[in-house]
């Protein structure tokens, strides 16, 4: 549950920002639809989709008033990313920084604009409710990654409000293994500048927030901004998949915290 007080949003500001990622959004998702019309096999979509949703991700960041930076040197595509997870502005920093898929909560797709996005895109997504929804979502991770295109999971399974990382799950390592794409740590460093706010309470989507509340306040503040650091990739091939999870989130926790 979430606690503290969370700061008013300016109501004005967030109409202009949602109806300026709306129009971008909508923009790109016409010319990527029209686009996709040329290509002739699904795996050459599926080549393209991470540049494309990298070109929307660097304008929509700027838009939504987050400021992105980068620490490290980006890593090699057709990586597992697994970063820490605080809610949706992750995915928001993470496409406007590198080309890449992302594994999404299946309920997802079902929000405004976002879930959209989502669909139209192709992004995995998975669903814990079915052994077979997970088996499906395994296949398709595993697929993009054989196609040399990185794919970022959040290993949390949920977010956080920022100040801890929960234990990393290991199911959705196996593709990774299987296909032997190295895994990348990455860590995402949140900070709220501006007077009376709190990444707890007014970035991260966790806790009690609810999607579309919590999206027309951020969009109404002043603005957040994240450093981002990837760490080294890290071999998967002949790993233990509950092994290789407890390596990746010491090296997050690393990353994020700077101590193990």
């Amino acid at each position: 549950m979430n606690r503290g007080r969370r700061r008013a949003t300016n109501h004005l500001l967030t109409i202009l920002r949602v109806l300026a990622l709306a129009l971008w959004s909508l923009k790109i998702c016409v010319l990527y639809l029209c686009r996709r019309l040329t290509l002739g096999s699904r795996a050459e979509r599926l080549r393209r989709t991470p540049d494309w949703v990298q070109f929307w991700g660097r304008w929509a960041a700027w838009l939504a008033g987050v400021e992105v930076r980068c620490a490290t040197p980006l890593p090699p595509r057709g990586v597992l990313l697994c970063p820490n997870h605080l809610g949706y502005v992750d995915v928001l920093a993470l496409a406007a920084t590198l080309p890449c898929f992302f594994v999404s909560r299946a309920d997802a797709a079902s929000w405004p604009l976002i879930g959209f996005l989502i669909r139209a895109s192709e992004q995995v997504l998975v669903s814990r409710r079915r052994a077979r929804d997970l088996v499906e979502s395994s296949r398709l991770l595993a697929e993009r990654l054989g196609l040399g295109q990185s794919v970022c999971l959040f290993l949390e399974g949920t977010s956080t409000g920022g100040d801890h990382l929960l234990r990393f799950l290991p199911t959705l390592l196996q593709p990774a293994i299987e296909v032997r794409a190295e895994a990348v740590p990455v860590g995402m460093r949140w900070d709220a500048p501006s007077a009376g706010m709190t990444v707890s309470d007014d970035v991260a989507y966790w806790g009690d927030h609810q999607f579309l509340p919590h999206f027309w306040r951020l969009m109404g503040l002043p603005g957040c901004r994240v450093t981002i650091f990837f760490g080294s990739p890290v071999p998967t091939r002949g790993r233990d998949r509950k092994e290789l999870a407890e390596d990746l989130q010491q090296r997050v926790q690393q990353l994020v915290f700077g101590r193990p």
